[in-house]
């Protein structure tokens, strides 16, 4: 076991956040650490998703309230829509790419690792569906989720949710009611 410590030592980010976690832990309870906790948590994580297309973007309703915050042209930056595959639970995923947001567009100045962005309201991917025949084709697909003046109003309130991680800058959806068919995202 020392050795394996000895081995992260040599890690210069590794030992910064070893020592910040100790700095931390020791302002939190006013007395020196004494005692390290090793806790492994096992994590499911797809090995492989279900492509939907090339994202292009998506609208958010801020968690602060305001105005609908269009979150940048993705399809310039790489990132792809994908959903969970067949016999799992029903998630949309947003993945690769450039996915940074500017957070003070939300009216967050001092982030959290994990911040809740809003609510989604449409989400726009770039994609071919030949089986949809004229109704189908090569287009860029708009979905909105939940419009309050279509539906009743609780169910406004269960959009998905987008979650932003600070640190490896990436987008989640989190939530909502919502289907995907052969023919698109439905709710």
């Amino acid at each position: 076991m020392a050795a394996k410590k000895q081995a992260k030592r040599k890690n210069p980010a590794v030992d910064e956040e070893y020592e910040a976690a100790v700095q931390a832990s020791e302002e939190f309870h006013g007395t020196p650490a004494t005692e390290e906790f090793r806790i492994v948590t096992k994590i499911f994580e797809h090995g492989v998703l279900a492509d939907c297309g090339e994202l292009i973007k998506i609208e958010v309703i801020p968690i602060h309230g305001g105005p609908v915050i269009d979150i940048k042209d993705f399809g310039k930056h790489g990132a792809r829509l994908a959903r969970s595959p067949k016999g799992y639970p029903v998630q949309l995923f947003i993945e690769g790419g450039d996915q940074s947001v500017n957070l003070e567009d939300f009216e967050i100045y001092s982030p959290h690792e994990l911040e809740v962005l809003g609510k989604l309201k449409y989400i726009v991917y770039y994609t071919v569906k030949h089986h949809l025949g004229r109704d189908g084709g090569e287009a860029n697909y708009r979905h909105e989720l939940n419009d309050a003046q279509k539906t009743i109003p609780t169910k406004a309130r269960n959009r998905p949710t987008v979650i932003y991680d600070t640190i490896n800058k990436l987008l989640s959806l989190a939530g909502g009611e919502y289907e995907i068919l052969p023919e698109g995202i439905d709710n």
